[in-house]
């Protein structure tokens, strides 16, 4: 985990934004679009509300970041 939330930090200023987030998301390749039960916007839309979710500020803290990934292990 730590390492993924590093590497997104490219600037590293010990946090991630939303839009770091989004620039290494590729929905093209989600599931549900190539089987075309959703749009890509409608995948990358779904998968950026999972972030940020306890101070809507646009800045993923690691803990937040942890969570959402924890949540979708649970799903894998």
């Amino acid at each position: 985990m730590r390492q993924a939330y590093d590497f997104l930090d490219n600037k590293k200023c010990g946090h991630i934004t939303l839009d770091q987030i989004a620039q290494g998301f590729d929905p093209s390749a989600h599931p549900c679009v190539v089987a075309g039960k959703q749009t890509e916007r409608e995948a990358y839309m779904e998968f950026m509300g999972q972030f940020n979710t306890q101070e809507r500020d646009g800045i993923v803290s690691f803990d937040e970041f942890q969570e959402v990934h924890k949540d979708m292990s649970c799903c894998v």
